[in-house]
């Protein structure tokens, strides 16, 4: 169903709406404006052209979704995956202003715009979001939410412009990562190339840091490392490093670490000793 020449919003209020492909077929609705306000299925590679609102309850089972506008979710949308592996791609902006939304188990969603989080139930599963951009000043909002894993890709930029929570990995791929005055708290940093200017007031990890490559700007903040048997490697510069905690730190042989403000490391009991 194509109505993209004719620049009509179609919108679809149905009961029940199937959207089915088998073999290699693909369904393929292209409008600038899509609207989902009833129940919908879709299954097999789906592309839902221009920009796509969900409004309703929605079962994701495709292998795969391609958006190439932005992609909405209000009222009463709620939206699961139950293709675990599901890859979802969004060439605009992902806005979730109402609803619930449960993403694949394992599966991917790519968005290429900014990311906008309001009210509602994000559940994050053990998916990954790739934050990819090609243009500067993207924003990622989601102060209430959590991410599992969370990529940064791409030649454009990001600011970060609430606190930020990642279950377990944060990777600058590429790009930059402007975090501003948020507090960000994750699991494991990894940074392999472009630029990630740190929180000016708390970053907190509580798994392993990996600066192997690209610049790790600290912003005047303070880096807390609290967790279990942490290792640091990669050379980098930070303001201020605190770690409390009775578990070992390890930091990799062969890297420099350069800390230009205060550094505190407080056990938990009195008889842990430290061994630098």
């Amino acid at each position: 169903l194509n109505q993209e020449n004719n620049y009509r919003p179609i919108q679809l209020l149905a009961n029940h709406i199937n959207l089915s492909a088998s073999g290699t077929g693909q369904v393929a609705l292209v409008s600038p404006i899509l609207s989902f306000g009833g129940l919908a299925t879709a299954s097999g590679p789906v592309y839902l052209g221009g920009n796509c609102v969900l409004g309703g309850l929605t079962t994701l089972s495709a292998s795969s979704i391609s958006i190439p506008g932005s992609l909405t979710l209000n009222n009463l949308a709620r939206v699961s995956c139950p293709n675990e592996t599901l890859t979802i791609d969004v060439a605009g902006d992902f806005v979730f202003t109402q609803g619930e939304f449960t993403l694949p188990a394992q599966g991917q969603m790519t968005v290429y715009g900014s990311f906008t989080y309001s009210a509602g139930t994000w559940t994050p599963e053990q998916s990954t979001v790739v934050l990819t951009a090609s243009t500067q000043g993207e924003t990622i909002s989601a102060a209430q939410i959590s991410f599992y894993n969370l990529y940064f890709q791409g030649s454009g930029s990001w600011i970060v412009s609430s606190d930020l929570t990642v279950d377990n990995a944060l990777s600058v791929l590429q790009g930059d990562v402007i975090c501003q005055s948020n507090n960000i708290l994750l699991r494991d940093f990894e940074q392999t190339s472009g630029t990630f200017q740190a929180s000016s007031t708390t970053m907190t990890i509580r798994g392993n840091f990996a600066h192997t490559a690209g610049a790790f700007q600290h912003n005047n903040g303070t880096l807390i490392f609290d967790g279990e048997d942490q290792t640091i490697s990669g050379n980098t510069t930070f303001y201020n490093f605190s770690r409390t905690h009775s578990s070992s730190m390890t930091f990799a042989a062969g890297s420099t670490q350069t800390i230009l403000g205060f550094w505190t490391l407080n056990g938990t009991s009195p008889d842990n000793v430290l061994l630098i």
